[in-house]
């Protein structure tokens, strides 16, 4: 709008268009603007009635509520408000625009509400509408109405992270005219796919991070229009139908972490398009077939955590980036002639059987940074010159002799695992200099980005600093893990002026410059932790530590779900209150978690834990939930491959019986269930665990008994080992 001016044809400005016959304006496009400021309902705006196309994306109308006087602009038929800092209820008048053709309110952060009910009412007249994008919307107090079902003309639909809930209307899928959909994120939204028609324009399906379950339909192979699948972190289950793999557009699998079986055909060689397949953490077995070579355009191959057998691909595609087969029951050697891995960018093979020499070729492909063989039984390597390989992970194999000087030929290295193998000899730390010099130059050029340092200093003004007095009950705990410099407030020496990334408690991704870890531990922080918190714009954190705070008994924030990437979160001891927000399970790739001594947390919904506790997370290694004294629910079934460590859910009112399938916990270290009101008898698989070193089921209120074979015991006030006598007992050799 800067080039508007009075004394020019206003058809001819930048994002107006008129009806040439009348002089009308029909269509606005003030996307990306710079707008700024709120959006008055006595703006001249509504007063230009022959508006048939409105587009104020991109903006910012700074928290103010999208005006009701909109539905005035009844000949509107494509309304795009979307991303542009609106707040607050939809108001019902929108469903007056009933020529829309097109509605896209998403917004990002969130910050639009629908009314209890209010859905169904806003599209019940819409009967022409094609396109309807409510990203980030928060749908929360409604179901998906059925009538969305006779919405015929609905080409694309997209309603990502809207906290939808219940059982979304199969019909929706079977629209003659639906060409996408995404119902990505909503954690609580069940449903299953239907029998999908001959006749379907569906191209695209992104169903991933819901609780859709059940088999996929042999029909699946009716989309032939399909080119782009998204099915991970749902609970699909069954085989995977023969009639997917015939699906020539495909472009885009992934269905990851799911409880899929079955084998791949020799058919997958077919997908002349296939650019992307992931198929991680289900339980796929067979060979990986060798028609995989035949994918010319594939660059991405995920098969991590399964159960495939048989040999190293003898011919890979020449355009793969990406090569994960790592968690997979495959054996023999690395093929030892040169598999022209032109493009590769990183390779996983860990936690298989491969053995044999690492051959020298690996180490010279031109673009592989990442380089990940550990935990097989590889007994040589030969390092040649690389340019380009900045993480090497050779830990857990069975190398020997010295550790090979020509790892000093690999400049560009930043991370070294050579843990877990038969190296002797002294150490050549000269071997490392240039690591040490590629790490040093890289600290001193980097720097943060604007806008991370912008968030973390709009992160400060969100709290007061007050130091918090350690309360009777928490006076014993042990906080010397928080933080290693003591309690002090942290944010308090942040400046606007100094690089972020050395500030206290900031981490940054030294090649990025993106925040990816904040220790906050005992920093004084003060008052509510809020939904619109900086803290969750911080997309790229993976370590995020908040504990021994005062956030003032306010809930946890369900955005917690957006930090995507994290692999620790630690909230312990900050007077939170409320429930455990089901978002968190949507952290997948989350290791560690440490909700305890919040004091104020109940209630904890029973699916909840159940994803928590459960093979929703699959790399999670240890939980902690002690000492919330309100905090119910009951232990789940457990994965077999979970790789769950340490459990700690002592001091809660947590109940029910110890499921036999923990016994599926083969790496449990530690568990730990006093002061709780379990029940029934201790299931003898717990005493195969032979990892166990730290087991405490003492003081628990209610009747507990345990069996060992013949042994019976019955203990309410303590707990103890026998001696002798049982051989299941005896395996507890770490306790």
């Amino acid at each position: 709008m800067r080039n508007w001016k009075a004394g020019s044809d206003c058809c001819l400005w930048d994002g107006v268009a008129c009806n040439m016959a009348t002089g009308h304006v029909v269509s606005l496009d003030l996307s990306g603007s710079w707008l700024r400021g709120p959006l008055r309902s006595n703006s001249s705006l509504f007063s230009l009635v022959h508006l048939q196309k409105l587009n104020l994306a991109l903006n910012d109308f700074n928290s103010s509520p999208i005006p009701s006087v909109l539905g005035q602009l009844s000949r509107l038929t494509h309304l795009n408000l979307s991303h542009s800092s609106f707040h607050g209820y939809i108001p019902s008048e929108i469903s007056m625009l009933t020529n829309l053709m097109s509605l896209d309110l998403s917004c990002w952060p969130f910050g639009l509400y629908v009314r209890e009910g209010e859905l169904g009412r806003l599209i019940h007249n819409m009967t022409n509408l094609s396109i309807l994008y409510l990203d980030f919307v928060n749908l929360s107090s409604s179901r998906v109405p059925q009538s969305m079902v006779n919405l015929s003309s609905l080409t694309h639909l997209s309603v990502r992270n809207c906290y939808l809930y219940g059982e979304f209307p199969q019909n929706i899928f079977q629209l003659p005219n639906i060409q996408s959909i995404d119902l990505s994120h909503n954690i609580d939204l069940t449903g299953s796919l239907p029998e999908f028609n001959s006749s379907s324009h569906l191209k695209s399906l992104l169903i991933l991070r819901t609780s859709f379950s059940g088999k996929l339909p042999d029909s699946i192979g009716n989309l032939k229009s399909l080119n782009v699948l998204h099915l991970k972190v749902s609970s699909f289950s069954g085989i995977v139908p023969s009639s997917l793999w015939n699906l020539s557009e495909l472009v885009d699998v992934d269905l990851f972490h799911n409880h899929f079986t079955g084998q791949l055909p020799s058919t997958l060689g077919k997908l002349a398009k296939l650019t992307s397949l992931k198929l991680d953490d289900n339980e796929f077995s067979g060979q990986i077939p060798s028609s995989l070579g035949n994918l010319t355009k594939l660059t991405h191959f995920s098969i991590y955590y399964n159960s495939f057998q048989g040999k190293f691909p003898a011919k890979l595609p020449y355009l793969i980036q990406s090569l994960s087969l790592g968690y997979n029951k495959l054996t023999g050697s690395i093929p030892s002639h040169n598999l022209n891995f032109t493009f590769l960018q990183s390779l996983d093979l860990s936690n298989c059987f491969f053995s044999g020499v690492i051959p020298s070729y690996l180490f010279t492909v031109p673009s592989l940074q990442s380089l990940n063989l550990g935990h097989n039984q590889f007994t040589d390597l030969d390092i040649s010159n690389s340019s380009k390989i900045e993480i090497l992970s050779l830990g857990g194999n069975k190398l020997n002799g010295a550790i090979p000087s020509s790892i000093s030929k690999l400049q560009k290295l930043r991370q070294l695992f050579l843990d877990s193998n038969n190296f002797t000899g002294r150490v050549d730390f000269g071997i490392f200099s240039e690591l040490m010099h590629s790490l040093n130059s890289f600290t001193s050029t980097f720097s943060c980005l604007p806008h991370q340092s912008s968030l973390l200093l709009q992160l400060k003004q969100e709290f007061k600093f007050k130091k918090r007095e350690v309360s009777a009950f928490l006076r014993n705990a042990d906080f010397s893990t928080l933080n290693s410099n003591g309690t002090y407030p942290k944010m308090r020496h942040w400046k606007a002026s100094s690089d972020c990334c050395l500030w206290d408690g900031v981490t940054c991704n030294m090649e990025t410059g993106h925040v990816i870890s904040l220790d906050l531990g005992s920093s004084w922080l003060h008052g509510p932790l809020r939904s619109n918190c900086s803290i969750f714009r911080l997309l790229h954190l993976k370590r995020l530590n908040l504990a021994f705070n005062n956030f003032t008994s306010s809930p946890i924030p369900s955005e917690f779900g957006q930090l995507s990437r994290l692999t620790h979160l630690n909230l312990s001891s900050s007077l939170f209150s409320g429930h455990i927000p089901s978002e968190i399970s949507c952290l997948i790739n989350l290791i560690s978690l440490d909700l305890s001594s919040t004091v104020a947390l109940e209630n904890v919904c029973v699916v909840n834990v159940n994803k928590i506790s459960s093979s929703c997370l699959t790399y999670i290694q240890s939980i902690d939930l002690s000492e919330n004294y309100e905090l119910t629910g009951f232990l789940p079934e457990f994965h077999s491959r979970s790789n769950l460590k340490s459990l700690v859910i002592d001091s809660t009112r947590f109940s029910g019986k110890v499921s036999d399938s923990i016994g599926n916990l083969r790496s449990l270290n530690v568990l730990c269930l006093t002061d709780s009101l379990y029940s029934g008898t201790v299931p003898s698989s717990l005493w195969k665990l032979s990892e166990l070193a730290e087991l405490d089921l003492s003081s628990i209120i209610s009747k507990f008994i345990y069996r060992s074979h013949s042994f019976f015991y019955v203990y309410i006030a303590f707990f103890s080992v026998p001696k002798s006598g049982s051989q299941s007992v005896h395996r507890l050799g770490n306790l």
